[in-house]
This record gives C-alpha cells, structure tokens and sequence, in this order.
C-alpha cells in the first residue's frame, strides 16, 4: 500500500531511501531500473517502464517480477507484448515455482481485469421514510429498560452519564439538525442528513431483540461521542445490520459485497491523524458516486479535510481493487464464512453447467460431477471458479490476455 501511494502520489518528488535500497536489491537483474529508481520522480517511474519496455528486457531476471513488485497489470501487459506467448507463460511458471503461496494470485494477476462496467451494478437503495408512530426519543425508553451500566472503552462510568449522551449528544441533535463537526454546513443538505440518520433508528427500533438491543445502544452512545458522520455511518450500519440483512439474490448480494468492500478499501487509504475523519468524509465525498458506495445519497463535502485530486485518489483506489485482491480478500471470504451465501453460490454455479458438460451421464451424476470440478476437496468454492466462471459470467472481472 505504501509503494502503491508513492507511485501514485500527486506530489513529485524522489522515492523514500527504503524504496530505493528495496528496488536496488530486487531489480539487480535490470540494470536500467536500478540506475532510473535512483534519480526518478515517484510519478515517472511506471511510466518510464512502459514507455521504454526494453528496460525490462535481461538474460537472468524475469520481468513479471517487476510487475508484481510493482502491483502493475499494465506492465504485465508489456511483458507479455515482449516476451510473446510462449515465453509469458515460462516466465510466469518459473515465477509461481518461486512463489508458491502466492501461485494461483500470479494466474490471477495476469489473466483478469476488473470490468468497470460492473461498478454501477444495482446495490441497496436509499431507506425509506420512518414508519409511522417511531420517534429517535424511542431509544430512551429502551435504554432506562436495558441493564447498561457502564462503557469504561469510552470513559463512562455510570448509568445517569450514558442517559446524558444518549439524549443530549444523540437524541437532541438529531431533532434540532444541529450544525456541528462533521455535519453539512448548507440547511438543506443538514436536514438531509439528519433525515437519513432518523429514518435509519426509527426502522431498527422496532426490529430490535433481547439479543439486538444491548449492542446496538452501545453502537449509538460509543458514536455520539465523536461528530456528525460517525453517528451517521453507525445509524446506517445497524440498518443494514438488523432491518435489511442480505439482498436476496445471489448475484445482488455479490454486488452488495463488493460495493462494500469498496466502501471499505477507501476507508482503509485514509492516512491515520488527528483529521482522519474529516478526510474520510472527503474520500467518501469525492468517489460516492463513480464507486456506487453504500449510501452515496449521504456524502457530504468536508471544508475541514486535507486537499486530495480526485483523480489521484481513483488511481491509488483502482491499485487495491484488482482482481487478486477481489477473488481472495472479499468473494472467497465472504463465501468461506457465509454458510448461506455458500448455499445460495452453489445453486448458481448448478445453473452455470455447460450443456456439452458430460452428456454421457444422467442429469442428476452430471451436477454432482460439475460440483466436484468447481469445490475443491473440503467442499468450498475453489478461487478459480470464483475467477472463471462466476466473476466473469457477473461481470466484475474480463480476461485480459
């Protein structure tokens, strides 16, 4: 992530010295990378490469190790122009022998691109208006019946001071639209989030259960301790949590999961600080829209955050959603510890049998047979199905070679 930032960084400068003294020794096959890491500008370096795809050209390095180091499909592209077919795959077999853990990412890698087109796939709505006779103020009455003492993670430690924030810090401010940080400082764009943070609690209060309840008040008073988007974001996440639960197909509960685990890779680029926040808000702000993020119809610009160019920002973002990283870190996650999900896959994948497949077999041994070909042997959804049949048949990912 760090060499994905300086690579992309929209100030010019020199590689940091753990840069340059990693590359010297990576690339000491490829004497013209040594020589250009040394005195290049962050910005230039990836395109001096293609640019000049001769500087990868050696007698005893393997150029597709530049592109893994570099995290750079486009490079992968140029070794493959390069090299020509039959050397790529040598060079990519020789790879996967040295790397043997990350072998079936290498294939990855080198096979798929994420198809953009799949970014403005058809994810959860916006929430509906409040259901009639549920007022924010509910939550008191829950809480005075709710055996909450205490929340010593935050520096409270007594029940009469939970009762405080719950209504001054949360209820009040959410009647009155208060204009605070982290709140939009325009009236109408303010009652909108405001709205957006009221119908959220007033949906889940009457979902809550014995075994809800405790967890989503610690929810609501540990954020309205901080400013107006962590009470928004931890409104929407018990939502999502209790009221709406999974989407109810499965190719829309993938797209659900991948819009947030975009939500979650931009989140997880906001560099740490004192503002980390407001330039979460930002981030959020600047992508919402071109991302399709969970609940785009609440960003807010914030006047508080560091300055970012917008399309710097999507470059460093599209260098962590890529394909490895998409079949490994968020579809065969979710699938290994998502039981229904897994189910609801494996009635997708039946639907996904080639009709030539086996036509020699009964219906029935046909579709156990298939099974066997796309599970691995502990029953769970090989990454190369993931990859090959469902990513592409979807549309997230295309074959680039």
């Amino acid at each position: 992530t760090a060499l994905s930032t300086a690579l992309i960084s929209d100030k010019w400068a020199p590689f940091p010295q753990q840069f340059i003294e990693f590359f010297t020794d990576a690339f000491k096959d490829f004497p013209a990378l040594q020589e250009r890491i040394k005195s290049c500008q962050n910005k230039d370096f990836i395109t001096y490469i293609l640019q000049n795809p001769n500087s990868l050209h050696t007698t005893t390095g393997n150029p597709l190790e530049v592109a893994f180091l570099l995290n750079d499909r486009d490079i992968v592209r140029s070794c493959f122009k390069l090299l020509g077919e039959k050397d790529f795959f040598e060079k990519l077999l020789h790879l996967q022998k040295k790397y043997l853990q990350s072998s079936t990412d290498m294939i990855e890698f080198c096979m798929f691109d994420v198809d953009l087109a799949h970014l403005q796939k058809t994810i959860r709505s916006a929430i509906p208006n409040k259901p009639v006779g549920v007022e924010v103020s509910d939550l008191l009455n829950i809480f005075k019946n709710n055996p909450i003492e205490e929340l010593p993670e935050i520096g409270i430690k007594s029940k009469r001071e939970l009762e405080e924030i719950l209504t001054k810090e949360l209820i009040d401010k959410i009647k009155n639209r208060l204009a605070y940080t982290g709140t939009p400082i325009e009236a109408n764009q303010r009652e909108h989030f405001y709205q957006t943070i009221e119908n959220a609690i007033c949906h889940t209060i009457p979902k809550l259960t014995s075994s809800t309840t405790r967890e989503t008040l610690k929810v609501y008073l540990k954020a309205a301790k901080y400013c107006g988007t962590r009470i928004r974001d931890s409104a929407i996440e018990r939502y999502e949590t209790i009221v709406i639960g999974r989407p109810p197909t499965f190719d829309l509960a993938i797209y659900q999961i991948l819009a947030e685990f975009r939500k979650m890779l931009l989140e997880y680029m906001v560099p740490s600080g004192d503002q980390n926040v407001h330039d979460a808000t930002q981030y959020f702000y600047l992508l919402a829209d071109e991302l399709n993020l969970p609940n785009k119809d609440v960003k807010i610009a914030d006047p508080l955050a560091k300055k970012v160019d917008k399309n710097t920002l999507k470059a460093a973002f599209m260098k962590l959603y890529n394909p490895v990283d998409i079949i490994a870190n968020c579809i065969h996650t979710n699938l290994q510890n998502d039981g229904s999900l897994k189910e609801s896959c494996i009635d997708y994948l039946k639907g996904c049998m080639p009709q030539d497949f086996k036509p020699e077999l009964s219906q029935e041994e046909r579709g156990v047979e298939y099974l066997n070909e796309v599970l691995d042997s502990d029953g769970l959804i090989k990454k190369s199905t993931i990859a090959s049949i469902i990513l592409i048949k979807l549309g997230v990912l295309t074959k680039s070679l």
